[in-house]
């Protein structure tokens, strides 16, 4: 079950950030003020915030958490890898959100990027295996199980 997302998030996410400019997909925003001039600037203590309003705005989110790196450096191939990794390689967790669209709608993808692993949740409207309902945050006790598997992630 999770493989078939895998498959489905490499090919967004290859879409979505090596091509960005070319598909018209949307670069959101990093917790690296250098990193790159088209992604929006927000600090590591605001990450959580904007996490919580796609919990809210999307009815889905995806776990793709737990990717070693070179897992990952399989599924975008050396090109982008060795960009990303020249800017990526910190002490501390750093986040990367982009936009993209599946053709029947949009998605959200975070990475989440530590010294040995890269997770990655995404948030979207469709329903498709594997995804968890988000009930756009009005269930309370899901909400906040959300935010402390979240947490786990960050820490």
């Amino acid at each position: 079950m999770k493989k078939s997302i895998l498959s489905t998030f490499s090919i967004l996410l290859i879409l979505t950030l090596i091509q960005s400019d070319l598909l018209g997909q949307q670069k959101l925003w990093t917790s690296i003020k250098e990193f790159d001039t088209t992604f929006n600037y927000v600090p590591i203590n605001k990450v959580e915030e904007k996490i919580m309003e796609y919990y809210e705005l999307y009815d889905y989110y995806f776990d793709l958490t737990g990717m070693n790196k070179e897992e990952f450096k399989d599924k975008v191939g050396n090109k982008w890898w060795d960009k990303a990794k020249s800017e990526i390689e910190l002490e501390k967790n750093v986040f990367l959100c982009a936009k993209g669209n599946t053709g029947n709608g949009s998605i959200i993808v975070v990475f989440i990027w530590s010294k040995q692993k890269l997770d990655i949740i995404g948030f979207s409207n469709q329903n498709q295996d594997g995804c968890r309902p988000t009930y756009n945050g009005i269930i309370k006790e899901d909400k906040e199980r959300f935010k402390r598997w979240y947490r786990t992630l960050v820490e």
